[in-house]
This record gives structure tokens, sequence and C-alpha cells, in this order.
């Protein structure tokens, strides 16, 4: 595991070499202009004279646009105004991003390269003005799409400034490319200001579906530092467009939104005097739009806001009613679970977490998606003459204080495209609510899950100790994590700091397997919090074999729970078994297959993954708040 990573360079001067066999240059930026030297002027200005009609040009049109923009933001309870406006990219003459595959499906495996800058700007995603990172000028960052067997090619670079970053391809298993996931603290090193770093990994063959990337250094993820991964199914595979019949795909990336900054917010939440309370979000954003009403701001939180009659478009969603559609649904927030319904329409849940099918059903509502979660859905519209809106419900289980500039039930329009066939006469779903946490596999048993596996048992934990000024942190097993100067991947095991939990699984040799080798592994996951926390494992995808409280099929309502102590609803399987701990024997015929789970308050979880990605990868609550206090970890598998 000893290993260096030797990519990172200084950004000037970078060329991201190009293999020969490349089929897609995606998000290229040209080169800059470099004809003029140093010190001496462009050969169209050859004089003094051009200089000062040169600048009256600009004083004059700076004047004619400031004199014409229309909807200046304000200040809530102040009489400053800004020209700043809110960029908005417009897709599907919406705010639907609308996906390509017949673009990747039916060709053969290539090399996409993408060059990629990393600054910060102000936007307006939701009318409230605040400073977010942004990807080549581009809020969320720019969607990624690509076929199983891909290679991708990413150069990032880092214009910001006195700050580091990563970036993590969330949910892709990035097989022999450790070094590549993009964990601070385990596989690199933040790339530093001015610097650029090259990621390189191929998809697996057998890797398609809803994916993202993310920031993950410190809170950077919080403040928008994140985009859509699509890994479309090739037809040689199967025709999924066929197979599930729709006309298009569309992604959703949907999650909370705070108006302060995440340094701000992290710092609140890691303070004795917020008593372990998470911060409770303002808004709500889907793909970087909202629609925040100015006078719900908190006086005591003032907020630089657009009134809704002055933006330039209010966000909706557009659909051809004659139409299905596959909706790609990413959780990219970071506290809080949501449940989405449209209106007169079936939604039909059929992959979650990277193209891991489950039972498909038809309902009226689909949920709880919790931060860091994906479901594919397929969306059919009924006949409707009344007007339609999508609704977004808010999960409220971490929101332990108030928040009145937070409006946790949001509607956006969905408006008819020109060409609406005006429904299917199909009747509406049986099913009111399809539950996700419930869902298991669709495909039957799975003997491979039926192997004795080696078993890890591990409790988390937010604690607030005198030690530590009473401050919330975040503990699995005794240990709070936080990232050491040099990533774990370059150093041996005897110079990890206390910080690191990282049980050692040893990686089975194939050619040399024995009957002590076993390369499935389960973990027993103890929530002692009266909050749940959806954890998130790098590298593996894992069978989802056990959850107390067992979650209500077909059901929104939430399992019911005893208050009393935490003890009794933990498990620990070398001291009990299965067949009669809390939920009972384990579901090894149809357990659903996840990269992030969601463990509820004061129950546990009970996750199986095969051990044989070589490297070491970050397991860890995808909450914002409960990582930057610490709640993670990591399994060397070496």
């Amino acid at each position: 595991m000893e290993r260096t990573n030797s990519r990172r360079r200084k950004a000037k001067g970078i060329e991201a070499s190009s293999p020969a066999d490349i089929s897609l240059m995606v998000e290229l930026t040209p080169p800059r202009d470099q004809s003029t030297t140093a010190g001496k002027p462009p050969s169209w200005l050859p004089n003094t004279a051009c200089y000062v009609v040169v600048l009256l040009i600009f004083v004059l049109l700076a004047a004619f646009l400031f004199a014409s923009i229309e909807g200046r933001p304000w200040i809530k309870g102040q009489n400053t105004t800004t020209t700043e406006t809110h960029g908005k990219e417009q897709h599907h003459g919406g705010i639907g991003m609308v996906l390509h595959p017949e673009s990747h499906v039916s060709r053969p495996p290539a090399t996409l390269c993408f060059d990629w800058r990393v600054t910060k700007a102000f936007r307006s995603p939701d009318g409230v003005r605040k400073e977010v990172y942004v990807i080549n000028d581009q809020f969320p960052g720019p969607t990624v799409e690509a076929r199983s067997g891909d290679q991708i090619i990413v150069n990032v670079t880092n214009l910001l400034h006195d700050e580091g970053l990563a970036i993590h391809w969330h949910g892709l298993r990035m097989n022999d490319a450790n070094d590549m996931d993009g964990a601070v603290g385990l596989t690199q090193a933040p790339i530093q200001t001015g610097e650029s770093f090259l990621y390189n990994f191929t998809i697996g063959h057998d890797e398609f579906g809803t994916f993202w990337y993310h920031g993950h250094e410190k809170t950077q993820r919080d403040d928008g530092l994140y985009g859509g991964f699509i890994v479309h199914r090739p037809v040689e595979q199967s025709d999924e467009k066929e197979v599930y019949d729709y006309a298009q795909e569309v992604l959703l990336l949907v999650g909370d939104w705070y108006h302060r900054p995440s340094t701000e917010v992290l710092s609140w939440y890691m303070n004795s005097r917020s008593f372990g309370n998470e911060p409770v979000p303002d808004s709500l954003l889907i793909n970087g739009h909202g629609n925040f009403d100015c006078d719900m701001a908190v006086p005591a939180r003032p907020v630089q806001c657009i009134p809704p009659a002055a933006r330039d478009d209010l966000p909706s969603l557009r659909f051809d009613h004659s139409h299905s559609y596959r909706l790609r649904l990413v959780n990219t927030g970071s506290l809080t679970g949501f449940s989405l319904k449209i209106d007169a329409a079936s939604l039909y849940p059929f992959q979650v977490d990277g193209g891991n099918s489950i039972d498909m059903a038809g309902a009226q509502s689909i949920g709880i998606v919790y931060p860091g979660e994906r479901v594919d859905a397929i969306l059919l519209l009924h006949s409707s003459n009344s007007r339609r809106e999508l609704t977004i419900d808010m999960d409220d289980e971490n929101f332990k204080y108030p928040n009145p500039a937070l409006t946790p039930m949001q509607t956006f329009p969905i408006t008819p495209s020109f060409n609406d066939g005006g429904g299917t006469k199909s009747l509406p779903p049986t099913l009111d609510y399809y539950n996700l946490q419930a869902a298991v596999f669709s495909s039957g048993s799975l003997d491979e899950v039926m192997e004795e596996p080696l078993k890890f048992v591990i409790y988390t934990t937010t604690m607030k100790l005198a030690k530590h000024h009473n401050i919330p942190m975040g503990f699995i097993n005794h240990t709070s994590w936080s990232p050491q100067a040099e990533p774990l991947i370059s150093l041996p095991r005897t110079q990890y700091d206390r910080n690191q939990l990282a049980p050692h699984i040893a990686l089975c040799q194939k050619e040399n397997e024995t009957a002590a080798c076993n390369e499935w592994v389960e973990v027993v996951i103890n929530n002692l919090d009266d909050g749940g926390h959806p954890f998130h494992l790098h590298g593996h995808s894992f069978y989802v074999v056990s959850v107390f409280p067992p979650p209500i099929t077909w059901s929104s309502e939430k399992p019911p729970f005893t208050p009393g102590g935490s003890g009794m609803y933990n498990y620990n399987p070398f001291t009990t078994t299965s067949a009669v701990s809390p939920a009972g024997s384990y579901n090894l015929a149809n357990p659903v297959m996840k990269d992030t789970v969601f463990v509820p308050q004061r129950g546990y979880a009970v996750i199986r993954f095969r051990a044989n990605n070589k490297g070491i990868w970050m397991m860890h609550c995808h909450v914002g708040w409960h990582l930057g206090s610490g709640m993670a970890m990591s399994w060397d598998v070496s």
C-alpha cells in the first residue's frame, strides 16, 4: 500500500496526453491566446489614441448595460443593491437535464477526456445570492455521460484561493484505480491552488447506472461542487430503453440548500451551543434551481434575495404528456432525505444506486431518497386537464429545531410541451407510496451471499465530551476521523495516527486460495443516535441483508420505535444469532444491492460486500455535517 501519486502538477503548462483512439472529446477548454508578449501591446492597438477610444467605448457600453438591467437583487432588511445576476442554464425548456443515451449505447468503448477548471462565482440558484463552486463556470458541474467500459480522463485544475480540492466518483468501484477515488486523507492529498490532477480510470464492463461526482475535501460538496455521472448500459448487454419502454431520460439532482457558506454552517454545528442539533437547511434545489420566498428570510440572517416577480424565470419541468420518461434521481443534499410525487402520474422505480435492480411497481409517490442515494424510475403521465406539479417533501427527522426560512414541501410546475398529446389513458396506480428503503432485489435468490463471511461490528454516534469542550463530534468505535497530512495510501499502517479506524481485510489470492481466505465481509452498523445515518462505502456495492427497525413496505410511515435506551436495539453477531436478533433472520433470498444504506435511529443495518477490490476505501455518513465532524472510517483491503 506504500504508493505515491505523481499525477499532481502545476496548472501552468498542463497538457493532458490523449490516446490515439480517442473518439469523444468533451468539455475541452480552448487554449488561451498567447500571441502577445508581456509588456508589448497587441498589433491592433498601434498608439495611445486607440487606447482612449477603446476605453470610451467600454465605459459607454457598461453604462448602457447597467441602465438596462432588470430585476436587480436586493438585501432583505438592508438598502444595498447590486447588479449581480443569477445565471441559469436551461435544459429541455426547464430545469430537467435531458440525457443522450443514443450517443453512447451503440458505440464501442472509448476514451473520454475532460478539462475542468474549478473556481468560485456568485450565483442566485433559488433567488438568494451565494458564492458557489463552479466547474468551467457551470453550477452544478458538467454532466458526464459514458458507457460501460469507457476510459475517463479528467484534468482538474484548482483555481481557488487558498483551498485544496479533490473529486470523488460516487458509486463507481474504481477497480485498479484506488488512487483515483478522490478521498482526501485516504487516497490523495488535496489538489493545491494553481495545481492540476489527472484523474484516469476505466468504468467496469459490468458497471452501469446513475452515479454522480462531488468534492471530497471538507464541505465543498455542500456549496455546490458536484455534478451528474451517468453510465449508459450498452445495447449488447440490454436495450434498457426497449425493456422499460421510455422515450427520454431526464436527470434530476435534488438536494437541500443552505444560504450561508458551508464552512460557517459546520462551525455552527461543531459548537457546544448547537447541542448536537444538525443545522436545518434553508431551501431546496433541483439541478441548481430553486424558488425561495424572500419574505421567509430570518431577520437575524439577512440575505440578498431577488423577489420572485423580478426573476428572469421560475424553475419548472417540461414533459410531453404522450411520452414516458426515465427519471434519474440523485440526492445531492447535505442533511435531508426527500420523497417525490407528480400529479396525475405513475412512478415505477426499478433501479437504485447505480444499476441495481429492484422489484418494479407503480406508485403515486416514491421515497425516501437519502443523501448519496439514487433511484431510477419510469414516469408515466395520465390524462388530466388540471395543472400538474412536481412535489418534493423533505424528511424532517433531523430537524431538531425550527427554521422559519424553510418550506419543507416544495412544488415545481410541469409545463406541457408544444406537441403535448394529453397523456395516456391508463388508470392511476393502486399504490400511494413506494418505500424505497423496503425495496428488494428483483431477480430471485442469490447463492453468493450464503458464504460464511468475515464479520465486523461497528458503533456510530455523535458525542459531546467535556475533554473536547462539548463540541459535537462523530465517532465510529471511539474513533473520530480526521485526515492526516499524508494520505494513508502512501503510508505503512504503522504510521496511521489515532484518528484512523482502518480494519485490515486480507485480499484473496485466487492462485493460492486457502480455506481461511474469504472474500465476503459482513459489517453490522449499530447507530446509537436519535437520528438516522446514510452510510456510503467507497469502491464497493453491498447487499443489505438486515435493517432494524425494518421499513414498512408500500408505506411512507416510519416503523414504530420504542424509547428506552439504545442497547436493546443494537446487534452483535458474535453473541447473538441473527434468528433471535431484533430484526430476525437475515434476508439472504433477495436482498437489495446498494452503495449507500440508511441506518435508522437507535437501530442497525447489516451489509455484506465482496472484498475483492484492492485498496483503502472510505466508509462514512453522507450527511455533510456528520462527515465534517468525524463520522468516517476506512477498510484496508490488501
